[in-house]
């Protein structure tokens, strides 16, 4: 029997939301869940999770009085304006990953600063890299403070 309490593991959660293991482990890396980095691990707290998945449903909200006792967490709906800054979050790192892959493509070089991307958010910057690492199009490297982008 679980409580909204519960801790679920990777596994856990993978079979929770019924999708792959590894579709929740590229959303916990992503930033997309809730998620706790315990002794290495990933760990989700239920109700986090519960709530999260009531900020990414359609259609409408349904009313609090019709809603089973049975259920761990009301409906919760994001504003209007958290909506729209996630979505000016993500073209962002959308185009920041645009001007990467497109100086990737510059054959006479292989390796570009960080510093050169100045015009981006670090948090942006960071998310663009994380993806385009995953794609296996780049890897980083650390010199003298800075890191590089270099080709794949």
């Amino acid at each position: 029997m679980t409580t909204p309490n519960d801790i679920l593991t990777l596994t856990e959660l993978a079979d929770y939301l019924k999708i792959a293991e590894r579709t929740v482990y590229g959303w916990a890396q992503d930033g997309k869940l809730p998620a706790y980095k315990m002794a290495g691990n990933w760990r989700f707290r239920r109700r986090d999770i519960d709530a999260w998945l009531e900020t990414q449903r359609t259609g409408p909200v349904l009313d609090n009085a019709r809603i089973s006792s049975n259920v761990a967490t009301p409906p919760v709906g994001p504003t209007e304006e958290k909506v729209q800054r996630l979505k000016e979050y993500e073209a962002s790192v959308l185009d920041c990953v645009s001007e990467i892959e497109a100086d990737l493509g510059d054959r006479s070089r292989s390796v570009w600063a960080m510093s050169r991307y100045h015009k981006f958010d670090e948090d942006v910057l960071n998310d663009a890299i994380r993806r385009l690492k995953r794609r296996k199009k780049i890897k980083t490297n650390k010199t003298d403070g800075e890191i590089t982008i270099i080709r794949s």
